[in-house]
């Protein structure tokens, strides 16, 4: 940020955040814990436009102890907004002034932050010497570009800032600019801030499923309508007689369709209000009622409206004032032509199609699901809970946990192993290539950790005890991969962070990401003074007292913190939490589209045997069987199912296989589930038909042919 200041005029402001993780502010002996504590530059505020309800942007920033929090966390504090001045303690020693208060971030951001600090003043303390070197890309900036310049441009400036360096090649250091708006959904570089990420996918996989549950309930209305239509056959004929046309007749029934629809979808939209709190709660997305009504999705509904009305009313309403008014006032031409029959088939076949389209992506997601949680690792995270400390000596508070009553073992790193997040570039290694500039990730191990998660070596040794800094590195297999060795790598040289050591062994490949990502170089690297993220294994049974013990020995070595732990199942269970939502969601859509489709087939039942009441009356004084009568109603609507499924199938192959790709590691799609997802559907239809068809075949046959 400071070299583009210097060296790039086209940009008119630019802002770094930081995320201080885990950070506490203290006040009158009580502690808050912050998740959106960010170092920001000055330009903050006036880069974005978050008002001030207190406090003023030239100001807010003056001195580096100044804090400017939101109203939220002022209430939560202070019980007030109005707190300018007020005193407030960072991490137990760091004394702050608060110097401004925003207003809440909309739901809608991605900036999700509570407090910010100044990042000139405070990134070297906070921070470290890292803060500014070039080869570690540990922050989100963001940049106001002058009005009329090229963004090609600005990013071939920006990635000329990168200073020549003998083991650097300049070439390779590259900087590209992305608009904000495509942060949410388009955008893998937002790491360091905690934004939320959307998924496209996942979003366009919901609108296709809204578009199919919709022509599901427009093929019901079709279907049921046109089946029905000889009932008002003889109306339509007088109508006719007595001067109506063809024209208005087709409008009549088109408005009826249009008044039904209409009426809908007020009703749409009253449950859709009611049911924010339910959707908040099934997809984690907080939205209210005026960013439900904006005049985006006012279109949108009327569209969705105007679409199911041509899909539900043009076809019944061409069907209806077509009738002859001579042949249906004599009482032929009522009966279902072997065309609407067809079409009916059809119609049937694509409702199921689309259900069961639905019921197998749902199976998919669920396998999917139960494979991420089932998937070894490449290390043992059971009974394991991790918390951060800050001021405290790691040695000591290790060595003090380790004498725990509870706990089995204890280790520390730089980050959760579960999601690895430091990555760096620009290093020297044996070997290197002019070409080669390969990313690698940072962790920072103490010395029992690969004894307490199981890490498996591949070559060479762990490193040795007591000799923390010194000691060499360790390489994961991807690293030796991307670093193009052939042969042993012990014992080659590599330089890093301006170290050069060898490297003592070689750790097999583990998951230390979600599985959406490929395993990638990783680099272990001892060094006590980054020994943050603390672990405690213990056992099921002594889960309880291990973590009293462990808040104990915290609070004797942080007096000034906040104890937080989490299991690291509860924290690999989080980095797939978008997707354990999207199957709640999908299998409450595959459910509504298996009813809607069930209401129909029913509905069709029920027609088919009150027209066949007659032909079943006489096969049963003619010693039919139930079971044969239940056959003969229910074949007609069982075909139409497995024919829908074969269709369905190769559909629902292609979308969840395109799903599948947003993981590294997946699920190959057996035929186990197709086979599985059609019994569902076929079992389902045969219960819906069959109540129908049982209904007509117990019924007294003298009542339906009394009048012959």
């Amino acid at each position: 940020a400071e070299a583009v200041r210097e060296q790039v005029p086209e940009v008119e402001q630019i802002c770094r955040l930081w995320n201080v993780q885990d950070a506490v502010l203290s006040h009158s002996d009580k502690k808050f814990g912050v998740e959106g504590f960010y170092l920001a530059d000055r330009e903050f505020f006036t880069l974005f436009n978050f008002p001030f309800l207190h406090g003023d942007a030239e100001t807010a920033f003056d001195q580096p102890s100044n804090i400017v929090l939101t109203a939220r966390l002022a209430e939560l504090i202070f019980g007030t907004t109005d707190v300018i001045g007020q005193p407030l303690v960072g991490n137990g020693v760091f004394p702050l002034t608060v110097s401004g208060v925003l207003t809440d971030a909309p739901s809608n951001s991605h900036l999700r932050f509570e407090a910010l600090l100044p990042f000139r003043a405070n990134a070297g303390t906070i921070i470290g010497e890292w803060a500014n070197t070039w080869t570690s890309f540990n922050f989100d900036t963001y940049v106001l570009l002058r009005p009329g310049v090229e963004v090609a441009t600005v990013a071939k400036k920006l990635s000329a800032t990168f200073p020549p360096k003998e083991d650097f090649q300049r070439e390779n250091a590259t900087f590209t600019l992305q608009p904000l708006r495509d942060v949410y959904l388009h955008s893998d570089h937002v790491q360091y801030s905690s934004a939320p990420q959307g998924n496209l996918s996942n979003i366009r996989l919901v609108g296709l499923v809204g578009l199919l549950i919709l022509l599901i309930a427009c093929i019901n209305y079709v279907n049921l309508s046109t089946a029905r239509s000889a009932h008002r056959a003889k109306a339509v004929g007088v109508r006719k007689i007595v001067g109506a046309s063809r024209a208005a007749l087709f409008g009549q029934f088109l408005t009826e369709a249009a008044v039904l629809i209409g009426l809908a979808s007020i009703l749409a939209v009253a449950i859709a209000n009611m049911s924010l709190g339910w959707l908040e709660e099934i997809t984690g997305k907080h939205l209210t009622v005026s960013q439900l009504m904006t005049p985006a999705t006012g279109w949108i509904m009327l569209g969705t409206a105007l679409l199911a009305i041509l899909m539900a009313g043009i076809q019944p309403a061409l069907q209806l004032s077509r009738f002859r008014p001579l042949e249906t006032l004599r009482g032929s031409g009522l009966t279902d032509s072997p065309d609407q029959n067809s079409l009916r088939k059809i119609l049937v076949t694509s409702q199921f199609a689309c259900s069961g389209a639905l019921i197998i992506g749902t199976f998919v997601m669920l396998a999917q699901m139960d494979f991420v949680k089932k998937e070894k690792l490449g290390y043992d995270r059971e009974h394991i809970f991790s918390f951060t400390i800050d001021e405290a000596d790691p040695p000591q508070v290790i060595e003090a946990l380790r004498r725990q009553p509870g706990v089995l073992a204890a280790t520390a790193s730089n980050h959760l192993i579960t999601n690895i997040a430091s990555q760096y570039r620009g290093f020297d290694f044996e070997g290197k290539t002019p070409n080669s500039d390969p990313i690698i990730r940072l962790i920072n191990p103490e010395g029992d950790f690969r004894e307490v998660f199981g890490l498996e070596l591949v070559a060479g040794r762990w490193f040795r005890p007591g000799n923390e800094a010194n000691d060499g590195y360790l390489l994961n297999e991807a690293a030796v991969k991307s670093f193009g060795w052939e042969g042993p790598p012990v014992g080659k040289w590599v330089v890093f962070n301006d170290r050069r050591a060898p490297v003592i062994g070689v750790v097999k490949n583990f998951h230390y990401r979600s599985l959406h990502h490929e395993i990638e170089p990783l680099i272990f690297a001892q060094d006590p003074a980054w020994l943050r993220q603390v672990y405690v294994k213990t056992t099921g049974e002594n889960a309880a007292q291990a973590i009293a013990s462990a808040r104990q020995v915290y609070d004797q070595f942080e007096p000034a913190g906040l104890f937080i732990h989490h299991f690291l199942d509860e924290s690999y269970e989080r980095l797939y939490e978008s997707e354990t939502r999207s199957g709640r969601l999908f299998s409450f859509f595959a459910a509504l589209a298996i009813f809607i489709s069930c209401l129909g087939i029913l509905g069709l039942a029920t027609y088919s045997a009150e027209r066949r009441a007659k032909e079943i009356g006489i096969r049963k004084i003619l010693g039919a069987s139930l079971t044969g009568i239940v056959g003969l109603l229910s074949k007609d609507f069982l075909k139409p199912v497995l024919i829908a499924m074969l269709i369905a199938s190769p559909i629902a192959w292609y979308f969840m296989q395109d799903w599948l790709q947003n993981f590294a590691y997946h699920i190959e799609l057996g035929w186990w589930i197709f086979v599985l997802a059609g019994a569902v559907v076929l079992v389902i239809a045969l219960l819906t038909v069959s109540f129908q068809s049982v209904r007509a075949a117990v019924a007294n046959p003298v009542e339906s042919l009394r009048s012959e």
